[in-house]
């Protein structure tokens, strides 16, 4: 299953000592090293000026792109939004079934 998660900071993160923050940036670092050579994640980008970034996740399940994310070092000083995705293709083919069998019933 891919799933596209968008990731914020929140401005607690900002009131960290800079030691604390310069330790969770490296931890950060770390953690997405690791999921992308596991080919968990296929893209990481940052977001310049929004204090976040988004990743798209490959894994088997909701349950486990939940539990990759609790590993995340950041994830007490981010707010996350992360939402299942499904192929373009295969959503317009079955849209089109469906209106073939509402159109059917009329």
């Amino acid at each position: 299953m891919k799933f596209l998660t968008i990731i914020k900071d929140k401005d607690l993160f900002f009131t960290l000592p800079p030691e604390m923050q310069r330790q969770l940036c490296e931890g950060e670092a770390a953690f997405i090293d690791k999921y992308r050579k596991a080919g968990k994640f296929q893209v990481f980008y940052n977001m310049p000026g929004l204090k976040g970034g988004i990743a798209m996740f490959e894994v088997e399940s909701g349950e486990e792109g939940d539990r990759i994310l609790l590993e995340y070092p950041m994830y007490p000083f981010v707010d996350v939004e992360m939402y299942a995705l499904s192929d373009y293709d295969a959503h317009a083919r079955a849209l089109k079934e469906a209106y073939q069998r509402w159109l059917a019933k009329k």
